[in-house]
């Protein structure tokens, strides 16, 4: 003896705990792509150095390279013509770092003509280099993403930073940056 009211409220019971299982699911899913997207985006400028340039940076052209011009579309609102520098994040460590030297880069002025231009390195590898305004990733911002076989100009400038060897180089458009020594090739 089954009593149909009670089979019925039951069943109701069932499928509104059902849905609210489901509807958890989806919310517990939607946060943790959300939790993915922030840590994402908030690491990846420490990592472009060591993982490449994003998709949509490597297909710049050398003349395309501008200094101060976005390689991407960004979503702050560009207030003035000249380059400015974006504020960086930056993680207290857990212990005080070796004090290292700071160096102001060096400024080489543009060269006057393309005939001035010696490239004598070229960007290694097969995927795209950011070009830093200083030695290291920290500090510093990416003037610009170089694809592979860039002709480079060297400064004769070199710096050591956390154990990493940067050069400093010259690119065709005449503005001055940093990258990993060992993203390069000798010509």
């Amino acid at each position: 003896m089954t009593d149909p009211s009670l089979n019925r409220r039951l069943d109701q019971h069932a499928r509104r705990s059902g849905f609210a299982v489901g509807a958890s699911m989806a919310l517990a899913i939607l946060l943790l792509i959300g939790a993915f997207v922030w840590l994402f985006a908030t690491i990846n400028p420490y990592l472009s150095d060591f993982l490449g340039a994003q998709a949509a940076s490597s297909t710049a052209t050398p003349a395309s390279i501008q200094a101060g011009a976005p390689l991407a579309p960004t979503a702050r609102p560009v207030q003035s013509s000249a380059p400015s520098v974006a504020p960086t994040a930056t993680i207290a460590p857990t212990e005080p770092p070796a004090a290292a030297p700071t160096v102001a880069p060096t400024q080489v002025p543009p060269t006057e003509t393309p005939d001035d231009f010696q490239p004598d390195y070229q960007v290694a590898g097969n995927q795209g280099i950011n070009f830093r305004s200083a030695a290291g990733t920290n500090g510093s911002e990416t003037l610009a993403v170089v694809n592979p076989g860039t002709p480079l100009q060297s400064t004769g400038e070199e710096e050591t930073v956390e154990g990493v060897v940067w050069l400093q180089f010259i690119n065709e458009d005449g503005q001055t940056g940093w990258i990993r020594e060992i993203d390069t090739e000798p010509v």
